[in-house]
């Protein structure tokens, strides 16, 4: 009877821990802390992105001052290694070590001694004299780039809970769009001071920024780990060498249906994201070259106003139905590339005419861009914290294979077809792959949705003490 009791006790008790921790995440209080760290966070992401695109934006002359193409003496296909090729597959191969060094050793000092060493990297590339000089620090910088997004997102698994996981990660994310504004901007800055000094400055920010990533916290692991997770977890935290714990991790990661079709929707859609990304501003060189300081100007400010609302507005629609119905945030992206199709096919097709091109391609971001943000919160709520940097790395992986992939077909196939005196091929070339991928990821996403909602019910339902259960059951009737 005794026994009995205590058992009894024993279930309440559980039950009541499980209840507050519910309440206790459902009302998190966002401080100082979470909104400077995710703040400085997106200011890397920013700064990293502004230095992995400069090199798209620093050929806006045609004297080797004002174009590194023309001072380097580089060809179409190099000019597809140097920065999509490049950028793309070591972010694929490096992504993975990456990932798990961050999920052992400390994500701050990981974060900050990589923002120093990518920085100095970029200073070095402004004293190249030929490809071979520019592309060897360039590798090195790409590599240590691989440390930004699984530092980040990992941190930011622990700054936020579930609630504000989407908008935590849309708003870190809108730093890529802030650094390829800033890289747009490079093109007027290129005119002005050259494309060396580009580097230098681009180099001087990252610096500052790096320096401001000292005062970032280091919360706890697992801060809003679930039960569930945390006994996911247990089984490979224990009496294990760091290459048992590896191999175990991957495992669990790879026999993820959701973490499978989220990496193959990844792979077809980055395939043409990455071509809009480092082969949109030569189409527009190609076929208005007297226009470059107008695009300069629209293109920088449009990726950093319009994209900010595409991410934030995705975010916060995926999270205010994350529990509702948790398919929602795959219909976001699914349906935001698809209506975003059109005006690409417009802009680098049938017009002749910039400033209708150029409205059609910002316009479209605001559809297209709602998606990394809800994407990357699906993986950080399926995975415990202490796997957020292996499973993020894995879904890089994926991406960066595609991309480079896509660059390198495009630079061959650029050099093959003239595009930089061919617009009419060029923007072909750009909206075939824009198709394949658009179009080709929105079912693979929707079934990513379908077993992201199977798996967010059945843990909720597994969470919730019995009494809550009961109450909710109570109420559907």
């Amino acid at each position: 009877m005794l026994n009995n009791t205590s058992q009894a006790e024993s279930s309440a008790d559980t039950d009541s821990k499980r209840l507050l921790s519910e309440i206790e995440i459902a009302d998190q209080k966002l401080g100082f802390k979470e909104i400077y760290g995710l703040a400085i966070l997106g200011a890397n992401n920013a700064v990293s992105f502004w230095m992995a695109f400069i090199v798209v934006y620093v050929n806006p002359g045609d004297t080797p001052y004002t174009s590194m193409e023309k001072d380097l003496d580089l060809t179409q296909t190099e000019y597809g290694l140097l920065s999509g090729v490049t950028y793309s597959l070591l972010s694929a191969l490096f992504s993975i070590f990456s990932g798990a060094l961050v999920d052992k050793f400390s994500r701050k000092w990981t974060l900050v001694i990589a923002a120093f060493l990518w920085s100095g990297l970029t200073f070095t590339q402004s004293f190249a004299t030929n490809f071979i000089t520019i592309i060897i620090p360039r590798i090195v910088m790409e590599i240590v780039l691989t440390a930004n997004h699984a530092s980040s997102l990992s941190l930011i698994s622990d700054y936020f809970n579930s609630k504000y996981r989407a908008r935590a990660c849309s708003l870190y994310q809108f730093g890529l769009y802030v650094g390829i504004g800033f890289g747009s901007f490079s093109i007027i800055m290129t005119k002005l001071i050259g494309w060396r000094n580009a580097f230098r400055v681009c180099a001087g920010f990252g610096g500052f920024i790096a320096f401001l990533t000292i005062f970032i916290s280091e919360p706890q692991r697992g801060k809003f780990n679930s039960e569930q997770d945390n006994q996911d977890f247990k089984d490979i935290s224990v009496s294990m060498s760091r290459l048992e714990k590896l191999k175990k991790s991957l495992k669990i990661i790879f026999t993820n249906k959701i973490c499978i079709f989220l990496c193959l929707s990844n792979m077809v859609r980055l395939f043409g994201t990455s071509a809009i990304g480092f082969w949109a501003v030569r189409f527009f060189k190609s076929k208005f070259p007297d226009y470059q300081n107008e695009y300069s100007i629209i293109n920088g400010i449009s990726l950093i106003t319009i994209n900010l609302i595409s991410l934030y507005v995705g975010g916060t629609i995926g999270d205010h139905y994350d529990n509702k119905n948790p398919a929602v945030k795959s219909y976001i992206v699914a349906i935001g590339g698809l209506i975003s199709f059109p005006f690409l096919l417009v802009a680098f097709v049938f017009s002749t005419n910039f400033w209708l091109s150029s409205s059609l391609f910002m316009l479209s971001f605001l559809f297209s861009e709602s998606w990394f943000g809800n994407v990357l919160s699906m993986i950080q709520n399926v995975f415990p914290s202490q796997l957020v940097g292996s499973a993020t790395a894995v879904f890089l992986v994926s991406g960066g294979i595609s991309g480079a992939c896509s660059n390198l077909l495009l630079g061959v196939l650029s050099d093959k077809y003239h595009t930089s005196k061919n617009p009419k091929a060029a923007g072909n070339l750009l909206i075939i792959l824009v198709g394949i991928s658009y179009i080709g990821s929105a079912p693979l996403f929707i079934i990513s949705g379908y077993f992201y909602k199977k798996y967010i019910r059945s843990k909720s339902k597994a969470e919730k003490c019995p009494k809550v259960i009961e109450e909710e059951e109570e109420n559907e009737e």
